[in-house]
């Protein structure tokens, strides 16, 4: 979706070098191991740290309500999306990118359909990534950012 890209451009956090996800999941026992440790090392940080700009999160964040919630309460929650097709692409070899799959989802197109429904529920703004330039993307989050 860009998420690292725009992040950086934004001079934010970006949640995967607080938790390394290629190593969180060669080091979780399962789905919900990962989540768990993913969850407490996000929400330490927000309960830790006052937030000012954006924060990116990895896309499995979505998976624990707990964590959502918090950052619901603290944040504007922007969904970052593109389309499934576009994704592959700028994914290429996804096994290597630290993305667990839960319990019963085997493919990336199961866990695409799974996430787009909570990512729609915790969402405040949708921002199409495949219909906007990186820079526009980035100009729409800092204007959210002075609101």
């Amino acid at each position: 979706s860009g998420k690292t890209t725009i992040c950086k451009k934004c001079n934010g956090l970006d949640t995967d070098d607080l938790i390394n996800p290629q190593s969180l999941v060669a080091s979780s026992s399962s789905p919900e191991d990962f989540y768990t440790k993913e969850s407490h090392a996000i929400i330490e940080y927000i309960n830790n740290n006052t937030l000012h700009g954006v924060i990116a999160t990895g896309g499995s964040v979505v998976h624990k309500k707990s964590t959502m919630e918090k950052i619901q309460k603290n944040s504007i929650v922007v969904w970052l999306y593109c389309p499934l097709d576009i994704l592959k692409t700028r994914l290429g070899d996804y096994s290597k990118r630290g993305i667990m799959m839960p319990d019963g989802i085997t493919t990336l197109d199961e866990l695409f359909a799974y996430r787009t429904k909570l990512y729609a529920e915790y969402a405040d703004i949708q921002l199409d990534t495949s219909k906007n330039s990186l820079d526009d993307c980035v100009k729409l989050i800092q204007e959210l950012l002075v609101e």
